[in-house]
């Protein structure tokens, strides 16, 4: 019943923390890195994205692969489209930024606070704000 829902989504910030809480426990981890973990959990935890990705909809691996593209098609083309360079490139290769639709781009959520891009690392991609301000700010590195 609706009352047991509740409960079950109250209980998951507990039963998140308590892992957390077992994780650095058994693993040693420090008061004070185990305190600032604990602090970036309680500031972001109900923060994460609520929005459906297309990985939380199992049945989207069934379906046909001219629907996948398509689909990527008219979430991904406007968004890449409304960029000068894209439009230019597309006049003398749009199947190429058609392709990269579907085979390149994926969708990614952040919480504040929540590393991007680290200092001195290789990047992986590129991103694109979609919703939301992008705030770089550059932290010196002091991993050794």
């Amino acid at each position: 019943n609706a009352v047991n829902q509740i409960r079950v989504v109250n209980m998951e910030p507990l039963l998140e923390q308590a892992k957390i809480r077992d994780f650095m426990m058994t693993r040693g981890i420090s008061t004070e890195l185990f305190a600032r973990v604990q602090t970036f959990f309680k500031r972001n935890y109900t923060q994460r994205s609520k929005r459906v990705r297309e990985e939380d909809v199992e049945f989207f691996q069934s379906l046909p692969k001219i629907l996948l593209i398509e689909m990527h098609l008219e979430i991904y083309y406007p968004k890449l489209f409304s960029w000068s360079v894209v439009r230019y490139f597309s006049d003398v290769d749009d199947a190429f930024f058609k392709r990269l639709c579907h085979e390149a781009i994926v969708e990614s959520s952040f919480v504040t606070g929540q590393d991007v891009f680290i200092d001195g690392t290789r990047s992986q991609g590129m991103y694109l704000a979609v919703n939301g301000k992008p705030l770089y700010d550059h932290v010196q590195n002091n991993i050794s």
